[in-house]
């Protein structure tokens, strides 16, 4: 990525995986599938809470679902 990433653009959606094919698909994971495979159907989920204070903002995500509910 060359140029820095946008505090506050128009993304269309809270995709975290979207922005990355936009900007950065280089650093998508990559699955190995046969030709003519169905393409693996991963679970996923999110959690994202912002907060914008007087100082500045906080910023917090947990991707606890990604992994069933292991820790």
């Amino acid at each position: 990525m060359d140029e820095p990433l946008e505090l506050f653009g128009e993304f269309g959606n809270p995709s975290f995986l979207d922005l990355l094919r936009r900007r950065s698909p280089d650093l998508l994971p990559r699955l190995a599938v046969e030709p003519g495979s169905e393409p693996v159907r991963a679970p996923h989920g999110t959690t994202v809470l912002a907060l914008r204070y007087r100082d500045g903002v906080i910023m917090a995500g947990d991707r606890q679902a990604t992994e069933g509910f292991q820790v």
